[in-house]
């Protein structure tokens, strides 16, 4: 019998929040499988995502990684939200990237990687941003190291330690351009048999930022998410590339995704909820080592850094793919 920490995404608007309860279940901790874990509810109408009498929602295991906040061997168990009758649910960005790359995407097969920012505040309601000097730079807190420079390096560093020990493809990470804000990166690192396909690697940022927030909880502070304002708001910079992009002509099917990516004339009609909207940003960045080498990939930094990583990727995907309207569904909730 072990633990398991059943995570999901909530209905929170404009950007989701995350939610998980515990139960004991009969895992074999040296052989666990997916099918071990299983199906649950909970009461949507607590979490935004249910009205009426018919309250309760699904719960269905997608993936799960060791639990490292727990001493053994226990789990977390990342879930996709159902209608109880097993139909998607509205508030599930995952359901809208399966299905763009069940129409014609996955043949491509796209990579992602996220790089995050997120913003440490105290009890008080006020970051370590609010010590920045007046007239002082980002620069001199861009990857800055003393006390006068950065606030929460020990959250940070506490952080990529438990990702690691959960076996996310956890990166690296870095101060940003005020005390209080880091980033930390998600994604392909070139080892063997690592997967960053589309949904493997926002399954693992959702987690990731789940561990954030409970290494935040511990020490009694929180965790920002917000695209904030100033010179730079806080993102969710994407990196992305297809089997073209990473082939002898990598550079030119990049350059081509781009052009398609910024006349925004290809994935408008898949009827999925555009996650950078509110941002207000828009750049796209191709990497000088991408450059040199002639393939890769280009990073999309115009999310703000509350975006979902599915409803961001399933953009991408069917904008550069031309995922049509099959995929869509034109309700979707707006992220």
């Amino acid at each position: 019998m072990v633990f398991a920490e059943y995570v999901w995404l909530d209905g929170s608007r404009p950007a989701q929040g995350i939610r998980s309860k515990t139960r004991i279940v009969p895992v074999d901790a040296e052989s666990p499988r997916l099918t071990r874990f299983p199906d649950w509810t909970f009461d949507g109408a607590l979490t935004g995502q249910a009205e009426g009498e018919d309250q309760d929602c699904a719960l269905k295991p997608v993936c799960f990684v060791r639990d490292p906040l727990r001493e053994g061997d226990h789990f977390l168990v990342l879930c996709e939200v159902f209608n109880p009758d097993g139909t998607r649910h509205p508030s599930s960005g995952r359901a809208d990237l399966r299905l763009v790359l069940a129409n014609g995407a996955e043949k491509h097969e796209p990579w992602i990687g996220f790089g995050q920012d997120y913003i440490v505040v105290d009890r008080d309601g006020a970051s370590g941003a609010s010590a920045e000097r007046p007239n002082e730079s980002g620069d001199a807190h861009y990857c800055g190291v003393g006390a006068d420079r950065t606030f929460g390096r020990e959250i940070a560093e506490e952080h990529a330690r438990l990702c690691e020990d959960a076996g996310l493809l956890f990166y690296g990470f870095s101060a940003r351009t005020t005390p209080a804000r880091w980033e930390f990166r998600i994604g392909y690192r070139a080892a063997a048999r690592e997967d960053p396909s589309l949904l493997h690697i926002c399954d693992q940022l959702w987690l990731a930022r789940y561990l954030l927030l409970r290494v935040a909880e511990r020490r009694g502070v929180t965790i920002c998410f917000a695209a904030d304002g100033g010179d730079e708001p806080a993102r969710l910079r994407a990196t992305f590339s297809s089997v073209q992009m990473r082939g002898e002509r990598g550079l030119e099917a990049i350059q081509e995704s781009l052009a398609l990516l910024k006349a925004g004339q290809a994935g408008s009609s898949c009827g999925i909820a555009d996650p950078m909207s509110a941002a207000g940003l828009a750049s796209f960045r191709i990497p000088l080592d991408v450059e040199q080498q002639g393939a890769g990939y280009f990073e999309d930094r115009r999310s703000g850094a509350d975006a979902d990583p599915y409803r961001l990727a399933a953009r991408l995907a069917a904008e550069i793919f031309r995922v049509g309207e099959e995929c869509g569904q034109p309700d979707l909730m707006v992220a």
